[in-house]
């Protein structure tokens, strides 16, 4: 399982582009959202496709803390509100940045 949550983004770039899928902005930036290589830098240092990997990671990371998993289920309905929350401010307030 592991494996392939580490695989999944060079392999969905490739899946993309095999399809058809033209624009190598969108296949740049599915490869490199698992990449967090460059976590340190401030969003609006990073260039466009960097910007929007991070985004895509969040995404993820969000809809992976959702979904149900063999061992301990999806994020429990008690803590869906807070991170929402969490959602919202990195997303709103915090332009991706941490503090």
């Amino acid at each position: 399982m592991r494996a392939q949550i580490d695989g999944h983004a060079e392999t969905g770039a490739r899946l993309l582009a095999e399809a058809g899928l033209k624009d190598a902005l969108t296949c740049a930036v599915v490869r490199l959202h698992h990449d967090a290589s460059e976590a340190p830098h401030a969003l609006v240092e990073l260039p466009p496709e960097r910007q929007l990997a991070r985004l895509l990671r969040r995404v993820d990371i969000f809809c992976a803390k959702m979904s149900r998993r063999r061992a301990g289920g999806p994020l429990c309905a008690r803590c869906r509100p807070r991170a929402r929350r969490r959602w919202r401010a990195w997303t709103i307030e915090g332009h991706g940045r941490r503090a």
